[in-house]
């Protein structure tokens, strides 16, 4: 049984979305910088439209821990944003990770807008 139904069997809706997280199937990239990238709605969120190299952003001031996955579904690199003022595992402040085509990583918050991601 998919974990979302085993969640939905014990667990009531509002509780299996707070411990699955909130999704968005269908972000679009955009912008060629941090300020011109989409803000990521979710904390499960598919790229499914991009162009090579536009972006989506981290959102920011988080919690140690809390987690944001994305997963880039599209036939091009984009690039992911830290929020401003932030990193991504310790890179210059503001610089972006290279997310592949067809590719998920899962960032944790280190608090505020500081993100350390699994694998990239």
């Amino acid at each position: 049984m998919p974990l979302a139904n085993e969640l939905q069997s014990q667990f009531s809706a509002p509780q299996t979305l707070a411990i699955q997280g909130s999704s968005a199937l269908t972000v679009i990239a955009a912008g060629a910088t941090q300020a011109t990238a989409t803000a990521l709605p979710a904390a499960n969120n598919i790229v499914s439209t991009a162009t090579l190299n536009q972006g989506v952003i981290l959102p920011g001031t988080r919690q140690p821990f809390d987690q944001v996955n994305v997963a880039n579904t599209t036939t091009v690199t984009i690039c992911v944003y830290p929020p401003v003022g932030g990193n991504i595992n310790g890179q210059a402040t503001n610089a972006p990770c290279i997310l592949a085509a067809n590719y998920l990583v899962t960032f944790f918050s280190t608090g505020g807008n500081n993100w350390l991601a699994d694998s990239i």
